[in-house]
């Protein structure tokens, strides 16, 4: 009996179908092996692929917002210049001011308040000027502006 069970295991495994059948199954399971391999790597590729992007995106829209307040400071700063020139002559200073804001898309309102807080001038788009005399005085930003530059709290 011992010598027929061995006839048989010997038969299966010297089948032509089993001969075929272990290397494509090896084959299959290394092309299993190297598929997740290269998976693996190429998630992890990707992935920093992406960070790079995202951070080359963040950096452009940093400088662009850094030139934006930037060039809106300077044009600021020059507007209120202009209006000093002007002093006293409210007619002229709220036509300055309509121009700015008409040739600003940016900005939606612009308020000129005098040296000792009163407001003097309110223009918002769209809206014919304002009522003026609020006391603007204890603003933050007007503390700001009359402390002069650099001497931010």
């Amino acid at each position: 009996m011992d010598t027929i069970g061995r006839w048989k295991v010997n038969r299966i495994f010297a089948s032509l179908g089993f001969k075929l059948w272990l290397p494509f199954a090896l084959g299959g399971a290394i092309a299993l092996i190297v598929l997740g391999y290269m998976v693996v790597l190429n998630y992890g590729r990707e992935r920093d692929v992406a960070a790079d992007q995202q951070r080359q995106a963040a950096k452009v829209a940093a400088d662009r917002l850094t030139f934006y307040t930037t060039d809106l400071t300077v044009f600021m700063r020059n507007t209120a210049r202009s209006v000093q020139l002007l002093m006293g002559n409210t007619p002229t200073q709220q036509d300055l001011l309509l121009t700015v804001l008409d040739s600003r898309e940016d900005l939606y309102s612009l308020i000129l308040i005098g040296a000792d807080g009163i407001e003097r001038i309110r223009l918002v788009r769209g809206y014919p000027p304002s009522a003026v005399g609020a006391y603007m005085g204890d603003s933050p930003a007007f503390r700001q502006v009359m402390a002069g530059p650099g001497n931010q709290d």
